[in-house]
């Protein structure tokens, strides 16, 4: 009689959890996942997201009206595949502005696939004399003018304008501005070097809401030189409604991947950033980021966060309406 009554106990205690499940089941809505919920944009946002593509650069900057802007596309299928995954996370299918900063492959390789794809309505260009001599550079470009994109140099002084932000173009100098700069030497040698054609890649000051970010490129500490020059002395010459103000900034992306002959230490004294970005393959042959990059950028700024897009993956920066702003790699 004993064991009757355990065997009915047990039989009960069953029944009542299979109820329990059953009408936690039945409550589940299919329409508001918690897992889509923690995935869901807030698209009235301002992002800028570093994109993980290995060895290489790729940067989408999404503005509240919509706006967007993709700096460099990397140069693999696997780098094309998280650009394209990252663009449907942020609802892009047309891109206002592509903007390809140097020739190397690991920037634009993928450029005629976004060009052919995603409508681009405007390019930023190195200034190329001969493209013809740069098969890669040179196809992007033929396809672009075919599409009928607006096509324009990159150079000091060109800007990108939103509501209550701003995208400026912090160097290379113009070819025809006083010496010439990068783009001379670039243009001027018979096969450039990979640091002549590095230097031609530019640097750019973003802003929203009062939250600074600076976007190095590939150039090397001689580039920095020219943009510590004219900091607060003639960039606020060429915009309005901005003071264009690199002191102490937000978010620094570094430049040419950390590499130990850029983020000199009077350019990284003047930044100060309070986060800084690695845009950096696994493993990498050319050592990046350097140790001596690192270390002088943590002399400069000692509770500086670095992240590493090696290490985290995909680099997320949101600011809201109120110039409050969060970056993680989540």
């Amino acid at each position: 009689m004993r064991n009757f009554y355990k065997r009915k106990v047990l039989w009960v205690l069953l029944a009542l959890i299979f109820s329990f499940c059953c009408f936690s089941c039945g409550n589940c809505n299919d329409d508001t996942p918690i897992e889509e919920e923690e995935q869901q944009i807030n698209l009235e946002n301002f992002h800028t997201v570093f994109i993980d593509v290995g060895y290489g650069d790729s940067t989408l900057i999404r503005f509240p009206d919509g706006k967007s802007v993709l700096i460099d596309c990397g140069g693999t299928e696997l780098a094309k595949e998280n650009i394209i995954n990252t663009l449907n996370l942020y609802s892009v299918t047309q891109l206002d502005y592509l903007i390809l900063t140097n020739t190397l492959d690991n920037h634009i390789g993928n450029a005629e696939y976004f060009i052919q794809n995603y409508g681009v309505k405007n390019m930023f260009i190195p200034h190329v004399v001969k493209p013809e001599k740069i098969p890669t550079f040179n196809s992007a470009l033929s396809l672009a003018k075919s599409l009928e994109v607006n096509v324009e140099n990159s150079e000091m002084f060109k800007k990108i304008t939103s509501e209550d932000s701003i995208l400026l173009f912090l160097a290379p100098k113009p070819l025809l501005l006083d010496d010439g700069g990068a783009y001379l030497e670039f243009n001027m040698a018979k096969n450039p070097t990979t640091t002549q054609i590095k230097n031609i890649s530019p640097c750019f000051y973003l802003e929203y809401k009062d939250v600074r970010i600076l976007l190095g490129g590939d150039a090397d500490k001689s580039q920095e030189e020219y943009v510590i020059e004219y900091a607060n002395k003639i960039y606020n010459n060429y915009v309005d409604d901005f003071e264009i103000n690199l002191k102490e900034i937000d978010v620094y992306k570094m430049q040419n991947h950390g590499d130990e002959n850029s983020n000199s230490e009077p350019f990284l004294n003047m930044l100060k950033p309070k986060y800084a970005v690695v845009s950096v393959g696994g493993n990498n042959t050319q050592a990046h980021p350097s140790t001596s990059a690192i270390a002088r950028l943590i002399a400069a700024s000692p509770n500086c966060n670095l992240l590493r897009t090696d290490t985290v993956g995909n680099i997320f920066l949101e600011i809201n309406g109120n110039g409050e702003y969060t970056i993680n790699n989540e």
